[in-house]
């Protein structure tokens, strides 16, 4: 049960993190400043959701906000965004040809 339960968070955030990679419409190329600033922007916003994830559990009963969660949902947010790097110029080399 647990297990499962954290490998769904780790995906969840992991889907944001593409997605908000996506929002961001990262058009610069793969190694300019800009491109790694938009990307430390999509991790800190997928970070300060699952730190609002936890907060809001102080509100329900039976349960209570963990740093460890915290830690899974980010770490699921950077392999997505990392993911999305990866899927753009793979898209970018493809469309290119």
């Amino acid at each position: 049960g647990r297990l499962i339960r954290k490998s769904a968070h780790f995906i969840s955030y992991l889907i944001l993190g593409f997605l908000v990679s996506h929002a961001l419409k990262n058009d610069a190329s793969a190694a300019s400043a800009i491109a790694w600033k938009r990307r430390g922007i999509s991790l800190l916003l997928c970070v300060a959701y699952a730190i609002s994830d936890e907060l809001h559990q102080l509100f329900v009963p039976g349960r209570c906000p963990m740093l460890k969660d915290v830690l899974i949902d980010g770490s699921g947010a950077a392999i997505g965004i990392l993911l999305y790097v990866g899927a753009r110029e793979l898209w970018l080399r493809w469309k290119n040809k």
